[in-house]
């Protein structure tokens, strides 16, 4: 066990540092494909390329596969479900019909979402000032992205917001909400064991 630890510790900060590289270039290959193909299509071929690269690791650790609870294969199903494929889709859509940097800013409200979901689901606790700086990220993403913030009171449409901007704002929903479905917690209190 200490033997998969240390070979884990060695390649593991290079597999993160990657996937910050590809999730920081995303929308520059997402763009172009925008023109040629459907979001779904995209998103479809995304995710067989994704299990091409991951089944040398599944097939390797494919006795453990039955030792995974049932409680854990239900997030896990929501997960891929929701954040992977229904989120990707409406990030792609965004990303067509919205713009690309406005979009961008949107999807950082995602740690706020996936801290609330915490906090009503876990009752995991808040530092005291987060409701203040939560409050001043959304409102400083409004101001950023939004071309005419007085007028949102008016109409979404005169103050600048498109349909990319509600396909942002899904799609941070649902990434937020399957990050704390993927949290060890969420069968552990199911279960009634410490996480």
């Amino acid at each position: 066990m200490e033997k998969r630890s240390s070979t884990s510790a060695t390649y593991g900060p290079w597999l993160v540092g990657l996937g910050a590289a590809l999730w920081g270039t995303e929308s520059a290959w997402r763009i172009p494909l925008n023109e040629l193909f459907d979001a779904k299509v995209i998103v479809f071929w995304e995710h067989v390329l994704i299990l091409i690269m991951f089944l040398p690791i599944l097939i390797s650790r494919f006795d453990e596969i039955p030792k995974i609870h049932a409680c854990t294969w239900g997030y896990l199903v929501f997960s891929g479900f929701a954040g992977s494929a229904v989120g990707t889709i409406f990030f792609t859509l965004a990303l067509k019909y919205g713009n690309p940097t406005v979009v961008n800013v949107i999807l950082n409200i995602q740690p706020v979402i996936s801290t609330m979901a915490a906090f009503l689901v876990f009752a995991d606790r808040l530092a005291p000032r987060f409701f203040v700086y939560a409050s001043i990220a959304i409102l400083a993403g409004i101001f950023v992205s939004v071309a005419h913030p007085a007028l949102i009171g008016v109409s979404f449409e005169r103050a600048g917001l498109s349909q990319g901007t509600g396909f942002a704002l899904i799609c941070a929903l649902f990434w937020g909400l399957s990050t704390v479905a993927g949290s060890p917690q969420v069968c552990a209190l199911s279960s009634g064991s410490p996480a």
